[in-house]
């Protein structure tokens, strides 16, 4: 029984996090800390078992915010609602400040929420493990999130659905002080990670693209991405995986890029909303597609128009402003199937979930909300 309950721990929301977690590989050693604190305090109204979920993390949170340097912590999204429609129906979605969430934002800041009939409210958080609690306690109907959460939050005993992809862009970027040129010339060469999450999932779906088997390269755990982004600039690690915004930090602070997500069109990022707020709120979800669907053809035609809201209010350093590269956003759509079991084959793999919880591909994707989509 005791070896149990000690699994169930390893497979859930807790162990995806866990701070400064060594990866497997040569060399292998933990780095870093704990994962970034919060910074609000919300008044949710879950059910005690789930807030004591979340309010066992919150002292760990609060210690590690303490320690995070602000010049390069991108701030949290500003918090905004649609407000003046409907209080009873609205849809609250968890961001993190991210460009899979900048669709979000401007949907909001230019009312096109508004204009499609749907109250959102966007709630910022600064790491997943703030989100991921919030969803688990209900607080939230939905997030932008990935696969690796999605399955996490099922495992964890929430009926959640992925409904659409989001279009993130995460790189592999090489220290100023280094001489490495490409992939190959990562083989033995540490590389600063967070382990068990999207992060380890992209790092390997493009070493594995190289050639590089795995166990070839030897990962440092560094949960906080903003002291990765440190190392990796000092030369204290010759290479790090970071997401965007910092990875263009780390490309104007000298650092030189040799591999992203886009280059092999991996799209784990998801949108994902509990089964109970797809039955009790199709209607808003539907209208909340259709002003995304506006966002990214916005973006898409005219990104200029929309760069002040990077560091308004989508909370991204003032200094990628004016030259970050925009992913090009796709329309709505639903994962492939073969994406979705590449994700869960790695999961496997690495333990983070056993065979017998692997979800069926129509239990855990629904194209519901956006199959209307004109």
């Amino acid at each position: 029984m005791l070896h149990q309950k000690k699994k169930m721990r390893h497979r859930g929301l807790l162990f995806r996090e866990k701070p400064a977690t060594a990866a497997a590989g040569p060399g292998a050693r933990p780095a870093g800390g704990a994962s970034r604190g919060c910074r609000w305090a919300r008044k949710w109204e879950p059910d005690r078992g789930r807030l004591r979920v979340a309010l066992a993390l919150l002292p760990l949170l609060l210690f590690a915010s303490i320690l995070l340097p602000p010049a390069l912590t991108p701030r949290p999204p500003v918090e905004a609602s649609t407000g003046s429609l409907d209080a009873a129906n609205v849809v609250k979605i968890g961001i993190l400040p991210d460009v899979d969430s900048f669709p979000f934002i401007v949907a909001q800041e230019l009312g096109f929420f508004k204009d499609a009939g749907v109250n959102v409210k966007l709630i910022p958080f600064q790491n997943p493990i703030e989100r991921d609690s919030a969803l688990q306690a209900r607080a939230i109907d939905g997030e932008v999130a990935d696969t690796l959460a999605a399955v996490f939050a099922r495992t964890n005993g929430l009926d959640v659905k992925i409904t659409s992809i989001t279009n993130g862009r995460y790189a592999i970027l090489t220290s100023p002080k280094s001489n490495i040129k490409s992939l190959h010339d990562l083989k033995n060469v540490p590389i600063g990670l967070s382990t068990n999450t999207i992060i380890e999932y992209i790092t390997d779906q493009l070493l594995a693209g190289a050639g590089l088997p795995a166990g070839s390269v030897a990962k440092i755990a560094i949960p906080k991405i903003p002291i990765r982004l440190q190392m990796l600039e000092s030369g204290k690690i010759k290479a790090a995986c970071l997401p965007e915004p910092l990875a263009t930090v780390a490309r104007l602070r000298g650092a030189s890029l040799i591999a992203d997500s886009d280059s092999m069109g991996l799209a784990p990022g998801v949108m994902i909303f509990t089964a109970d707020a797809i039955k009790r709120k199709t209607i808003e979800l539907r209208r909340l597609y259709e002003a995304y669907d506006r966002a990214i053809t916005k973006i898409n035609k005219d990104p200029g128009s929309v760069r002040h809201l990077l560091v308004e209010k989508a909370g991204f350093p003032e200094i990628v402003r004016d030259v970050l590269v925009f992913p090009h956003y796709h329309r709505p759509s639903v994962p492939a199937p073969g994406d979705v079991e590449k994700v869960l084959n790695w999961m496997i793999r690495k333990e983070l979930i056993d065979k017998d919880q692997v979800p069926a591909y129509q239990d855990l994707v629904t194209d519901t909300l956006i199959k209307d989509i004109k």
